[in-house]
């Protein structure tokens, strides 16, 4: 199987999804009608060791889209002549990534400028009129690397994956090691060619095996010349983790419990414990969850899974009702590289009888805050304060009240109260938040004794959305304008009423795809709240990943060409295929059996996916060699 035939397009993925914008765009003379653009320029031929010379037969394919940084679609192609040039016209207005394909093996593919994909091509703007490239675009020889991945006791890794990138924002075809741990450029589900210059590779071994290593990632810089091979061998070390078991009162796995996770980073948030921003966590079918020395210390919560009717409730490790009691799971230097710890849950405590706290005061800096425990039993109970921002806690703020430091302004004050009996497991409650912690006042009174501050009036706008509702753009939240000063928004992402996020941009996936995307922003000030919704978008189009087709058979009268379309996602993709013969369609399937017409013409073959609620995606495939007689 020949290099070019066997290279999978995960540029065409990326093509297919975003464009980047680079710097220097180019921009013809501005014209008023729509297809009236032309574009042109020169292909050109860098062989290794050898001179640069006009190429002819390369393929010169140009996607399209309305804007710099838009999802493209495929906007037909043209062939070099003799000396190299290409001219295309009739051209709507819009922005063309312009990407050329070698005529053979020996030249790498290539996209203007100077890219070896998609994420790092220059759009060319056309409004009109003739834009020229001002310079050629130069196929050269490909080089390619090689190497093994071992792990640190010499042993091959297998399943690894390596990928290539050009930067550090540029999108990164790869492969996969195989049984001895070796991988190749060239070779893969997703290989490339590598035009010279220095490439970041990138390797990473992940496994959904709770008993399988876990490696950390690699990354290096590589040289690639033309025409050679770069053999760069790689040693992954292990990083330590810990697998948790949670078990029943019986001692039986919990599978599908939900784990809850508090961690501290002493360079996060002022090294103050705080609740995992991801989720949501849950044990697999066999009752284990896995972690690893991602924090500096963890604590681990098993919880009971959905339908649990047993008399357990949720633990901390090791053994604790209240995160306050918890044992730190830590990664220490010389630590064992995989632990198995255990939760054993039992039944609830009976000791101490918690009651779920509240607050009374204005979240305001300089303001006084009130923890109201409520009823806790038996008598005796010895009860502990921990204020909270957004679930962080703070130092210090163990009092039952707070004054509210300059530290958290525009943070959500919560209070964690822990009860203990002694001989008995203590127990924690946590209130609600309070609403947004506004800027000082100017007071100098922390607890002012006149009657509380009427809520204010949130005066509201109905939010609109900007962007377009597609995967892999990004939707903006144009919430209008809203008031007083200080009143504080928050965003809500629903798709046909299902959450879909929070935040005021929200990245568009395949997920979505069909559905219509609602935006909720909620407006906070003081006591009052106030929430309007968007108009819906229309429904979300998904996009397609795909792969350059390839032919198989020889280009020889009565034999027969077949088509592999490579692999199309996500899920069930249509294909259509459709075979040309010098550019002009013979016809459709799967196989093509060649004929005394086809002598001396070149055969290629054209594939289109579909969809449901995906935007249809065509590529076409290198031409064969000309076809010959018997």
């Amino acid at each position: 199987m020949s290099r070019t035939s066997s290279r999978l397009s995960a540029v065409l993925l990326a093509v297919a999804t975003v464009l980047v914008v680079a710097a220097g765009l180019l921009v013809a003379s501005p014209a008023s009608a729509a297809g009236t653009g032309s574009l042109a320029g020169e292909v050109q031929a860098k062989p290794a060791g050898g001179a640069v010379a006009p190429l002819a037969d390369a393929n010169v394919q140009f996607y399209r889209s309305d804007t710099p940084d838009g999802a493209s679609e495929a906007a037909g192609s043209t062939t070099t002549g003799a000396d190299g040039t290409w001219s295309v016209s009739n051209l709507e207005d819009g922005y063309y990534v312009v990407w050329v394909i070698a005529p053979d093996d020996s030249l790498a593919d290539e996209y203007w400028d100077d890219a070896v994909s998609v994420s790092e091509a220059t759009p060319v703007h056309v409004t009109g009129g003739a834009v020229t490239l001002p310079r050629p675009i130069v196929l050269e020889t490909p080089g390619w690397v090689t190497g093994r991945v071992l792990d640190e006791a010499g042993q091959p890794v297998v399943g690894a994956s390596v990928s290539f990138r050009e930067s550090e924002m540029a999108g990164g075809a790869g492969v996969t090691t195989d049984a001895d741990g070796r991988y190749d450029s060239r070779v893969g589900d997703f290989p490339r060619d590598l035009i010279p210059g220095d490439y970041i590779v990138n390797v990473t071994a992940y496994s959904n095996d709770l008993d399988d290593p876990v490696y950390y990632d690699h990354e290096v810089k590589v040289p690639v010349t033309a025409g050679a091979g770069t053999t760069h061998d790689v040693i992954l070390a292990e990083r330590p983790s810990a697998v948790i078991t949670v078990l029943d009162a019986a001692g039986q796995p919990l599978a599908e419990a939900p784990i809850g996770i508090q961690f501290r980073m002493p360079d996060f948030m002022n090294g103050w414990w705080g609740p995992i921003q991801s989720g949501p966590h849950e044990t697999d079918l066999t009752g284990r969850y896995r972690i690893t020395d991602r924090f500096d210390e963890v604590k681990v919560f098993g919880g009971l899974p959905d339908g649990h009717t047993g008399p357990e409730v949720g633990e901390w490790y090791d053994g604790a009702y209240a995160a306050s009691e918890a044992r730190a799971i830590t990664f220490p230097a010389g630590v064992e590289k995989r632990r198995e710890l255990t939760i054993r849950l039992g039944a609830a405590p009976t000791a101490v009888q918690a009651a779920t706290p509240t607050i009374t005061g204005v979240a305001r800096v300089g303001r006084r805050l009130t923890a109201t425990p409520g009823s806790w039993g038996p008598t005796g109970v010895e009860l502990s304060y921990q204020w909270l921002d957004r679930g962080f806690e703070i130092p210090g703020a163990t009092g039952s009240t707070l004054t509210i430091p300059a530290s958290v302004e525009d943070g959500r004050l919560a209070v964690r109260v822990t009860g203990k009996v002694p001989g008995q497991p203590a127990v924690d409650r946590t209130s609600a938040e309070t609403t947004v912690v506004l800027p000082s006042d100017g007071s100098t009174d922390p607890d002012p004794d006149p009657e509380p501050e009427p809520d204010p009036e949130v005066a509201a706008a109905t939010p609109r959305i900007s962007g377009t509702p597609r995967a892999g753009r990004v939707l903006t939240a144009v919430p209008g304008a809203w008031g007083p000063a200080g009143v504080a928004l928050a965003y809500t992402w629903t798709a046909d009423g299902v959450p879909a996020g929070t935040g005021p941009t929200l990245r568009v996936t395949n997920a979505l795809a069909g559905r219509a995307i609602t935006l909720t922003v909620r407006g906070d000030l003081g006591g009052a709240s106030t929430v309007r919704s968007s108009t819906p978008t229309a429904a979300v189009r998904g996009v397609l990943s795909t792969a350059r087709p390839r032919i198989v058979g020889k280009a020889k009268v009565g034999r027969a060409l077949r088509a592999r379309a490579g692999s199309w996602g996500p899920g069930r993709v249509t294909l259509r295929l459709t075979w040309f013969r010098n550019g002009t369609k013979v016809r459709t399937g799967t196989a093509y059996r060649l004929t005394r017409r086809d002598v001396g013409k070149r055969i290629s073959v054209r594939v289109t996916g579909s969809r449901q609620h995906f935007d249809t995606v065509t590529v076409r495939s290198a031409k064969t060699a000309r076809v010959t007689r018997r």
